[in-house]
Protein backbone atom coordinates (compact mmCIF):
# COMPACT_ATOMS: atom_id res chain seq x y z
CA UNK A 1 0.00 0.00 0.00
CA UNK A 2 2.65 2.32 0.94
CA UNK A 3 4.46 1.02 -2.09
CA UNK A 4 1.36 2.01 -4.53
CA UNK A 5 1.03 5.96 -2.49
CA UNK A 6 4.93 6.76 -3.24
CA UNK A 7 4.27 5.47 -6.86
CA UNK A 8 1.24 7.60 -7.47
CA UNK A 9 3.45 10.71 -5.63
CA UNK A 10 5.80 10.05 -8.51
CA UNK A 11 3.61 9.87 -11.45
CA UNK A 12 1.50 13.16 -9.93
CA UNK A 13 4.70 15.43 -10.03
CA UNK A 14 5.67 13.69 -13.42
CA UNK A 15 2.71 14.69 -15.00
CA UNK A 16 2.36 18.14 -13.21
CA UNK A 17 5.78 19.09 -14.75
CA UNK A 18 4.87 17.81 -18.12
CA UNK A 19 1.80 19.87 -17.65
CA UNK A 20 4.04 22.86 -16.66
CA UNK A 21 6.61 22.46 -19.66
CA UNK A 22 3.95 22.38 -22.00
CA UNK A 23 1.91 25.55 -20.54
CA UNK A 24 4.97 27.38 -20.84
CA UNK A 25 6.06 26.15 -24.44
CA UNK A 26 2.45 26.61 -25.87
CA UNK A 27 3.14 30.65 -24.97
CA UNK A 28 7.22 31.01 -25.97
CA UNK A 29 7.12 29.48 -29.35
CA UNK A 30 7.05 32.85 -31.73
CA UNK A 31 9.98 34.21 -28.95
CA UNK A 32 11.89 31.27 -28.67
CA UNK A 33 13.09 31.51 -32.39
CA UNK A 34 14.61 35.15 -31.15
CA UNK A 35 16.02 34.01 -28.01
CA UNK A 36 18.87 31.28 -27.56
CA UNK A 37 18.15 30.71 -24.09
CA UNK A 38 16.09 32.11 -22.28
CA UNK A 39 14.81 32.01 -18.78
CA UNK A 40 11.41 30.00 -19.86
CA UNK A 41 13.38 27.82 -22.44
CA UNK A 42 15.66 26.44 -19.27
CA UNK A 43 12.56 26.09 -17.31
CA UNK A 44 10.47 24.12 -20.08
CA UNK A 45 13.83 21.67 -19.99
CA UNK A 46 13.87 21.85 -15.60
CA UNK A 47 10.49 20.45 -15.91
CA UNK A 48 11.03 18.10 -18.62
CA UNK A 49 13.98 16.63 -17.03
CA UNK A 50 11.87 16.88 -13.70
CA UNK A 51 9.02 14.75 -15.51
CA UNK A 52 11.64 12.00 -16.70
CA UNK A 53 13.18 11.44 -13.38
CA UNK A 54 9.91 11.64 -11.13
CA UNK A 55 8.73 9.17 -14.40
CA UNK A 56 11.52 6.95 -13.18
CA UNK A 57 10.90 6.97 -9.23
CA UNK A 58 7.68 5.98 -9.92
CA UNK A 59 9.21 2.63 -11.92
CA UNK A 60 11.31 1.41 -9.06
Amino acid sequence: MAADNENRKWAVRAQWCRWQADAIERTLTPRLEYASKCIAAISVEFLRDMARKSSEGAAH
